[in-house]
């Protein structure tokens, strides 16, 4: 469906069949294909520990990859919305992803390389995978959202769910096929690639290939909307998506000084982390729908401020019970995400891609800053501290949700 389409259909209708023709084989389409860039892409945190890398050295690779390549969401999302392209980002951006299953040889083979050598491989190589990821999600997600225009929260939140199951197994898979197979992690794309197949038979959206389906839309356009109608927002997903990629990005070594067995640390505490958000993400955005989506935003900035807190202070817990915090915490955190998008796009009505690449891409560029700046602080202290540290970011964010604009157009929100 495209945005032209969504525009010349009320968004309250209650009439509106459910999926056009077609349309559900393309949703069911981005489900396995946002699992697929998600599962790809989450190898990081837990590679950098079992290659043993310096802390600071892999925040910096991180932070450099993410900052530049989801700075260019907004233009994917306007170049994806111009003439019916979607479909070509979606597979495209797909097939750089994997690109980060050519880790392993490199990191079992540091000495092969050298340091500056195996450093600058492994940073070309997460900077196609993140790449691939921001060429993906802008079109991909303003899809899904496009798709039932009055179930925007649900759609998105089932869309970032399944992603999100991707992203949980995605630490798990890899260390182990890092460590049982000597590192040679490509062997995982054996499996993937009869699955990217599907996507590209699946995913067939009905658009208009016309230069108007763009609506003018440029980059000084894309500036002008985040100053005047998401700024606030923007702020508040940039300290949420902080604070949650520095949680995940220290995850391994908190849960090491903590005690926990091999298997939590290196994937099965991740796992549950993302679990929570899996959880809670889908009901919450068919809770937004209804009861509104700024009002259910602020409630659970709230929550997570406790419970994040709580999992880094409350100490040697035992492992069912902390992980049954992680799984709370974890979901309150990645909830905050779908959330935002949807009444982002909301905010933009017909511009479903543009606000998703702002609120994903722009916000994920500079909360990533956050990468480098906790592996710095966790080079200096300990994991724990850091992470007490970043976590100041989401108050800030609660006290920029008080000032998102209500959408004129909408009664829900």
């Amino acid at each position: 469906m495209t945005t032209a389409q969504v525009q010349s259909v009320p968004a309250t209708s209650i009439d509106e069949p459910a999926f056009k023709p077609g349309a559900l084989r393309t949703f069911m389409a981005l489900l396995l294909a946002h699992a697929m860039v998600d599962c790809l892409g989450g190898m990081w945190p837990v590679f950098k520990k079992m290659a043993e890398l310096d802390l600071g050295y892999a925040g910096l690779i991180s932070t450099i990859a993410a900052t530049t390549t989801m700075a260019l969401q907004p233009m994917f999302g306007i170049w994806a919305d111009t003439g019916g392209k979607r479909r070509h980002y979606i597979l495209l951006g797909l097939l750089l992803t994997s690109a980060g299953m050519l880790l392993g040889p490199v990191g079992v083979n540091k000495e092969v390389f050298g340091m500056i050598g195996a450093y600058l491989i492994m940073f070309a190589l997460l900077f196609t995978t993140r790449l691939g990821q921001a060429m993906f999600h802008p079109p991909a997600a303003g899809l899904a959202g496009d798709a039932i225009a009055h179930k925007r929260s649900l759609l998105v939140s089932i869309f970032i769910g399944i992603g999100m199951m991707g992203f949980a197994s995605s630490q798990t898979i890899f260390s182990y096929v890092y460590k049982n197979f000597d590192g040679n992690t490509p062997w995982i794309l054996v499996a993937a690639l009869p699955l990217m197949l599907l996507v590209w038979l699946w995913c067939k959206p009905l658009e208009q290939k016309s230069a108007k389906q763009s609506n003018g839309v440029h980059f000084k356009d894309a500036v002008s909307m985040l100053r005047e109608h998401l700024l606030p927002l923007y702020g508040l997903l940039v300290f949420a998506s902080g604070v949650n990629m520095a949680m995940y990005f220290l995850l391994p070594e908190l849960l090491e000084a903590k005690g926990y067995p091999e298997w939590f640390v290196n994937g099965g505490g991740f796992a549950f982390a993302v679990g929570g958000s899996i959880l809670l993400m889908v009901p919450a955005g068919h809770l937004a729908d209804r009861w509104g989506r700024r009002k259910l935003l602020a409630v659970t900035i709230v929550l997570a401020i406790v419970f994040y807190y709580m999992m880094i202070l409350i100490p040697n817990l035992p492992l069912p019970t902390f992980a049954i915090l992680l799984l709370i915490t974890g979901g309150l955190m990645g909830t905050m995400n779908p959330l935002g998008v949807a009444l982002g796009q909301e905010l933009l009505p017909g511009k479903a891609s543009l606000a998703s690449g702002i609120l994903m891409g722009l916000a994920w560029s500079l909360g990533s800053q956050s990468l480098w700046i906790s592996g710095i602080i966790a080079d200096h202290s300990t994991a724990a501290t850091s992470l007490l540290i970043m976590g100041v970011f989401n108050i800030g964010g609660l006290i920029l949700c008080m000032f998102i604009r209500k959408p004129v157009s909408s009664s829900d929100a």
